[in-house]
């Protein structure tokens, strides 16, 4: 027989009830799996039968749902463990000791437990195995990788089975490949092949159970060519001409590469051939004809170039039209494929036409002159915002990698100022996409830094700063690293101006300090007579070698104050670093400080050194930055993204979502309102007021008339106190997203296409469908299968 499957654990658990029989009986079938003419292997334990000397247990299947009985022989004198053994056989039931199956069954094994010792009587106890009478499903067979010697058969199978290919130059094929690793993704490397040579081939896999089955193309069997390999051109296809596309998406203004090879072309050596192929797409199934040229001489390439428009298709023009999510598809009517018949290769792409959409727009941080602004996107685009201290914007800041989770810092503004900004990009296929809120830039407004005694942004008049060395006063721009160590930032932490040694390029490393140097910058005397508390708060983008010596210092009053050194330790700043210190003891009270950054370059190890911005001076005792107050700046958010009706066969309400705000004005937070009218040009206001005081970003609207024609708009209000916000007074932001919803009772049934459907052949190469429209119908299924009878469907797509 065959092997039958023991499942992860079920082997242990067989054997441990005959280890220590109870009252508590158990009954245990060793097999997960069983082949519909295997064996089951069965065991009793019960303490209570012990010194019968035998059993008799119940089997029975979903085939077979009279049990059959098997009689279990104790494994020793009053043991109390029973073991026997039970056939199975695949056909229609019949009482002759063995278990009828089909392939899927469930089988079972019974016994009755007289006394389970918890004082329950005739406890039926069972356990069950399954049947598997069915080869594996083969499907997607098709060669890859394919030389002049060597090619790769590949399909895929629906259970792990062993892999077998025969092949051959004729049919049926006299060669055989196989691999016997039981897998469901199948791949059988054929290998001494001829060269402009077609092989025939089929597949074979069997099951752990022998069960097994062949695809040999319904008796017209798979063939592929080997490839030539030709002085002149290297590798490529003999007879069988094969069609390459030079992307696998295109933006729909593009322009298509196409590329044929086929020997058969190369009629004249001494010229340059044409030949020509069908570019089709969804939009303009009719297609397109472009002519290809052979790529030089007695090549076996073909090579020409199509255009891609969105507008609509005008048959001839030499453009193809295509929409978002089409297909681009290039046919070659090959007249002798190698085998002597004709074929259609063919090579297909798809468009990307559609920009990338946004969600989830915030302000993640918020300084006085800076702020960093994220938003996702459902595909890789480049980052951009548009922003400024008026909703004209007029400032851009920019980064072209492409990525889903943006992250961009916008700098320029002061403490409390109102700042406008709209958020963007663009995808691999050059379509963009810019966001606001429902039609007005997104807003925030700039933090304040409570308490401060002096600051210095670099953007002002800075003669008062002494510099030696290669410290400068300028706009980084990404300089050095030249030696291990990181550049410098490609730009100020705020504004356009910093701090930083060797910005512009000098010396022999440019964008790094010089070996063996000194450099320092001095800041002029400030007066800190008033300071209290004090705290030094600076933006850093440092990068120093072991053994060099980077130090902050305070000066006053012929005093001073190691603030902070690195010992010689190496520091690598990836990126601007907030740095905080606390100098009370040395700087409150004075009647004057300076500041001094500097660099002692003792090793030969050059890196971008000292880079600062946004230096301040500050009481401690109070927040570094806090949210002006005073009601000067509402909220801002994009409004409702979705209202759908929870339940549209039940009512139950409406389910509102949308994102979190972007930004939360003067305030620090806040809440939700939610307004609902039946009137679809409303303005939210008390007397359309449904839900308020919301944290969360979602709500149902339990309350919601059914049957009826709604619009909601959500809101964001601040916790400022000030404002006319429902939820405590606070300001509110101001758009007018409305979302159309009903809360139904009922639905009526789809209804069907019918008889409408319309099947049309694309470029030899795809099929097209088409249906009249349906009633009541919100979208489609579409079934395939190779069986007329729809024995075995697949479902292809959910086209609305």
């Amino acid at each position: 027989g065959k092997d039958n499957v023991y499942g992860s654990g079920r082997v242990d658990a067989y054997e441990a009830v005959a280890q220590a029989a109870t009252s508590d009986g158990i009954i245990r079938v060793r097999e997960d799996i069983v082949p519909c003419d295997g064996l089951l292997h069965i065991t009793v334990s019960d303490v209570d039968l012990a010194g019968q000397g035998s059993i008799t247990v119940d089997v029975w299947s979903d085939t077979e749902p009279d049990p059959e009985p098997a009689t279990l022989t104790e494994t020793s004198d009053s043991s109390g463990v029973f073991k026997g053994t039970m056939e199975t056989a695949e056909g229609d039931p019949v009482a002759d000791g063995v278990v009828e199956v089909h392939s899927g069954d469930t089988i079972t094994a019974r016994y009755v437990d007289a006394d389970d010792g918890n004082g329950n009587h005739d406890v039926e106890k069972t356990d069950t195995a399954t049947s598997d009478c069915a080869p594996p499903v083969i499907d997607d067979v098709h060669e890859t990788d394919v030389t002049d010697v060597s090619a790769i058969i590949r399909w895929h199978t629906d259970e792990s089975s062993d892999s077998v290919v025969d092949y051959g130059e004729t049919t049926p094929p006299d060669r055989t490949a196989s691999d016997a690793a039981r897998v469901t993704d199948h791949a059988v490397h054929l290998d001494g092949l001829e060269e402009c040579t077609v092989y025939w081939y089929q597949v074979t896999s069997t099951d752990q159970f022998g069960n097994s089955r062949t695809d040999d193309n319904g008796g017209r069997y798979y063939h592929f060519e080997t490839q030539g390999n030709f002085p002149d051109i290297g590798l490529a296809p003999c007879h069988a001409g094969r069609v390459y596309l030079d992307a696998d998406t295109y933006g729909c203004s593009d322009t298509v590469e196409i590329s044929v090879y086929d020997m058969d072309l190369n009629s004249d050596a001494g010229t340059a051939e044409t030949a020509t192929v069908v570019v089709t797409s969804s939009r303009e199934p009719d297609g397109e004809v472009v002519t290809i040229e052979e790529d030089g001489e007695n090549s076996a390439k073909f090579v020409g170039t199509i255009t891609l428009t969105a507008a609509a298709p005008v048959p001839g023009d030499g453009l193809l039209s295509v929409g978002p999510e089409d297909f681009v598809t290039a046919t070659y009517h090959d007249l002798d494929d190698g085998s002597g018949a004709p074929a259609w290769p063919a090579a297909t792409s798809h468009t990307d036409c559609l920009a990338p959409r946004t969600r989830e727009v915030r302000v993640t941080w918020i300084g006085t002159s800076t702020a960093t602004i994220e938003w996702e996107t459902d595909e890789p685009s480049s980052s951009r915002v548009d922003y400024g201290t008026t909703p004209d914007l007029g400032s851009v800041r920019e980064d072209s990698a492409l990525v889903t989770h943006h992250v961009i810092s916008i700098s320029g503004f002061g403490a409390c100022d109102r700042v406008w900004f709209t958020v963007g990009g663009t995808d691999a296929y050059g379509n963009s996409r810019t966001i606001d809120a429902g039609g007005e830039p997104f807003s925030f407004n700039a933090y304040l830094v409570p308490g401060i005694f002096w600051s210095e942004d670099f953007e002002g008049d800075v003669s008062g700063w002494r510099l030696n060395g290669e410290f400068e006063i300028g706009t980084p721009a990404g300089r050095g690293g030249a030696d291990g160590g990181n550049p410098d930032p490609p730009r100020a932490f705020s504004g356009d101006f910093s701090l930083g040694e060797d910005l512009s390029g000098l010396g022999d490393n440019p964008g790094d300090y010089e070996p063996g140097t000194v450099d320092t910058a001095t800041s002029p005397w400030f007066p800190c007579g008033d300071c209290r508390n004090t705290v030094l708060l600076l933006r850093r983008h440092l990068n120093v070698a072991s053994g060099d010596q980077a130090s902050i210092r305070l000066l006053g009053n012929g005093d001073d104050l190691t603030v902070w050194e690195n010992g010689g330790s190496a520091v690598t700043d990836g990126a601007w670093e907030t740095v905080r210190y606390d100098v009370s003891s040395f700087a409150d009270g004075r009647q004057i400080l300076q500041i001094i950054f500097r660099t002692e370059a003792n090793s030969y190890t050059e890196h971008s050194g000292w880079n600062v911005d946004e230096i301040i001076l500050k009481d401690g005792s109070l927040p570094d930055y806090q949210a002006c107050g005073g009601c000067g700046g509402a909220p801002s958010m994009a409004g409702l993204r979705s209202a759908v009706d929870v339940d549209p066969c039940g009512g139950g309400g409406i389910r509102l979502e949308w994102d979190p705000a972007t930004a939360w004005g003067t305030g620090t937070g806040g809440t939700y309102a939610v307004y609902r009218s039946t009137d679809p040009d409303f303005v939210p206001g008390p007397g359309t007021l449904v839900a308020s005081g919301l944290t969360g970003t979602s709500w149902v609207d339990e309350s919601a008339p059914t049957e009826t024609d709604l619009w909601y708009v959500v809101r964001a209000e601040n916790d400022e106190a000030c404002g006319e916000g429902p939820a405590n007074g606070g300001l509110l932001d101001g758009n007018l997203v409305r979302r159309h919803v009903v809360d139904t009772l009922s639905r009526p049934s789809a209804g069907s296409p019918g008889a409408s459907l319309r099947v049309t052949a694309i470029g030899h190469a795809h099929a097209r469908l088409a249906w009249d429209e349906a009633a009541d119908t919100d979208h489609y299924a579409v079934w395939r299968s190779e069986n007329p009878d729809r024995s075995d469907p697949v479902l292809a797509g959910k086209p609305t």
